[in-house]
C-alpha cells in the first residue's frame, strides 16, 4: 500500500470536466501527472482549459509565473492506457458514466496493475442494482 506522503505520480484517466480539473490540481500541488483521454482532440481541449485556468489563477495572484510553468510542465498527456499507468503511484478514473466503458476500463486496469486488485473488483452493475433505482436495473 502506498502512503499519501509517498505519492509522487498520478494517472488521471478521463480529461473531461472532472478529469482535467483533478489533473490541474495535482499538477499545481507538484505531482507528476499523466492525463489520458480517448483522443488527442480531447487532450488538447483539456490542456487548453488547464492553461486558461492556471493563467486566471496567476492574474488573481493565487499562482506566480514559476508555479504556472511548473504546473503545466508537470502534466503529460497520452491516449495510451499502458503509457498512462506505467510506474505511477495512484490511478484515478473520471471517464464518462457508462457502465460498459467503466467495466472495460477496470478490466484493463486489473490486467495492467495486478497488485491493485481492488481496482478491478468493483462490480458496478451489482452495486447499482442494489440501489433499487429504476435507471440501474438490468435490461
Amino acid at each position: 500500500m502506498v502512503m499519501a506522503d509517498q505519492i509522487k505520480s498520478v494517472a488521471v484517466i478521463g480529461a473531461g470536466v472532472m478529469g482535467h480539473a483533478i489533473a490541474q490540481e495535482f499538477a499545481i500541488a507538484g505531482y507528476e501527472v499523466r492525463l489520458m483521454a480517448r483522443s488527442k482532440e480531447s487532450l488538447k481541449r483539456a490542456m487548453d482549459r488547464i492553461l486558461e485556468n492556471v493563467e486566471r489563477l496567476r492574474t488573481m495572484g493565487k499562482l506566480d509565473g514559476a508555479e504556472v510553468r511548473r504546473a503545466t510542465q508537470n502534466i503529460r498527456t497520452s491516449i495510451s492506457l499502458v503509457e498512462t499507468v506505467e510506474d505511477v503511484d495512484i490511478v484515478m478514473e473520471y471517464v464518462f458514466e457508462d457502465i460498459d466503458l467503466k467495466r472495460s476500463l477496470f478490466g484493463e486496469l486489473d490486467r495492467l496493475l495486478p497488485c491493485a486488485h481492488h481496482l478491478g473488483q468493483w462490480d458496478v452493475e451489482s452495486d447499482a442494482q442494489r440501489s433499487g433505482h429504476r435507471d440501474f436495473q438490468t435490461r
